[in-house]
């Protein structure tokens, strides 16, 4: 329905990152992570006295996050346009 509504205004909807080829802002989105213990799902909290504040955990679940970055991009950002708006860090070839 927005992009009809938009097109009876003269404007253009899209759900694009960035249907365009503009250095302004675009859409976008991120991703929240949780820890739950499986066998009471008591959520784990991950501050602590650790560098940066984090729990042990929090740093083991952060090491694997980190590990697993490339493949995460698979859901994090499943078209080039997505991918390709990460920044000038991400490879475009």
């Amino acid at each position: 329905a927005a992009k009809e509504i938009a097109a009876k205004r003269g404007l253009r909807a899209s759900f694009c990152t960035r249907p365009f080829a503009v250095n302004e802002v675009c859409n976008g989105g991120h991703t929240n992570f949780s820890l739950w213990k499986k066998d009471t799902q008591e959520k784990k909290n991950l501050s602590g006295d650790g560098e940066g504040g984090v729990s042990p955990l929090a740093k083991k679940f952060l090491d694997g996050v980190l590990a697993h970055a490339a493949a995460l991009e698979a859901i994090c950002a499943p078209t080039p346009c997505c991918y390709c708006r990460h920044g000038k860090w991400a490879p475009t070839r």
